[in-house]
This record gives C-alpha cells, sequence and structure tokens, in this order.
C-alpha cells in the first residue's frame, strides 16, 4: 500500500460502540496508516442517503444483521452504486452459507468482529496487493468448504490460470503469487483478468465462488 496515498474506507454497522472504533482507529493523515473512514452509518438505508457517487470510498465493511435491510440483501444495491467500493462482510456470523453467499454477491472479503483494529488494517493492506480479505476460521471453512455436486460452470482454464486462481481463492497477494510463481505481479494482474474474461465474472468474490464451486471438494 502506497505509504502516500490516502485510502478511504467506509462502515455500516448498527452498534455505536463499533462505529466509535472504526472512526476514532482510521484518522486520516493524523493516522499514519493513511486510511481514512469516510462515512459511518447504522443501516444500509442511511449509508445510501449519506454516500454520494463521486466519493472515492475503495472498502466498505458491512454488517449482516442489520435493523431494515441485513447486509446480505443489500450488497447488490451498494455495488449498483458504487461499482468500485469492494464490499468486506464485518459480521459475528461464522457461517458457511452466509460466507459463499457474500462472495456470490460480490463481496471481497468476510471478517469476524473478534478481528482488532490492527488486524482490519492488516486486511486493507491486503486488499490493497491484490488478495481477499478471510478471517483465520472463515479462511478454513472457504478451504474446506464441499461444493454442490452439481458443476454447471465449465471451466475454461489453462493450468496456470487454474492455479493462480486457487491462490486467489486461499487469500494469497499479488506480491505472493508473483513470489510462488517467480513472475511479476503485473503478470499476476495479467493472470487474473484473463481468468476474469474466461469465467466471464467481474469481482473476486465471484471468481472465488466458481473456484469452490468447482474444486471445493478436492484437496
Amino acid at each position: 500500500m502506497s505509504l502516500n496515498k490516502m485510502t478511504y474506507i467506509a462502515l455500516i454497522d448498527d452498534l455505536p460502540e463499533i462505529r466509535e472504533s472504526f472512526t476514532s482507529h482510521f484518522l486520516g493523515t493524523e493516522n499514519d496508516n493513511f486510511n481514512k473512514c469516510l462515512i459511518a452509518s447504522p443501516s444500509i438505508e442511511e449509508f445510501l442517503k449519506a454516500v454520494k457517487n463521486w466519493q472515492p470510498i475503495k472498502y466498505l465493511f458491512l454488517d449482516i444483521d442489520l435493523p431494515g435491510k441485513s447486509g446480505l440483501e443489500g450488497i447488490e444495491e451498494i455495488k449498483e452504486k458504487l461499482p468500485e467500493t469492494e464490499v468486506i462482510m464485518y459480521t459475528m456470523f461464522e457461517d458457511k452459507s452466509k460466507l459463499m453467499m457474500a462472495f456470490n454477491l460480490g463481496a471481497s472479503g468476510y471478517i469476524l468482529k473478534d478481528t482488532t483494529m490492527q488486524d482490519v488494517q492488516t486486511y486493507i493492506g491486503t486488499l490493497d496487493d491484490g488478495g481477499a480479505a478471510l478471517s483465520p476460521k472463515m479462511a478454513k471453512y472457504m478451504i474446506a468448504f464441499i461444493a454442490s455436486t452439481s458443476k454447471s460452470t465449465v471451466l475454461n482454464l489453462n493450468p496456470r490460470e487454474t492455479q493462480v486462481l486457487k491462490f486467489l481463492a486461499e487469500g494469497w497477494s499479488y506480491k505472493m503469487i508473483a513470489m510462488k510463481l517467480k513472475i511479476t505481479e503485473d503478470g499476476v494482474g495479467h493472470y487474473i483478468r484473463r481468468i476474469y474474461k474466461a469465467l466471464n465474472v467481474h469481482s473476486k468474490g465471484e471468481a472465488i465462488k466458481i473456484f469452490y464451486d468447482n474444486f471445493g471438494n478436492e484437496k
């Protein structure tokens, strides 16, 4: 993550103490992590009223259990209004079905609320490097997930592209993949763009969901 460029984040959570924790930790230029919490709203409805299309929100941390529309119900509406914003679920639910549903709807991460603010900051760096933000427990669920026996999606990927997709699904950053495969980070990005095109998807979440639908029961 660049040390001279501000990354704007936002939070939707109905608990005042959670909102206060985010806003107090991510203070912007007074905080040496250069992440700033631009909006902290108690509901999706209030967030959508407050946010403007031009606001440069890169990552939105979204609770699931909310008053009114739930976090999972609101992902698509949020992505429609802010297509460049990546959504990271921020929740108490250690639920495999909610995990997979969130990624299927386009989320880029799933973090449990026992995560410290310092670790949230680390996850932002992982996202900036092209990785996925997953709490360790949820990463284990992802790896262990047994997909449906119906494999309606035919992957049109070559072996190297499949390998890159596997690393991406396991939460590896572009830098880690590049070091493993002895290629540049730009080369990793090239492979991932080809993967998105082959799978006809537009987000890491969609690509990861397809991977686990097809290979989730393989070691």
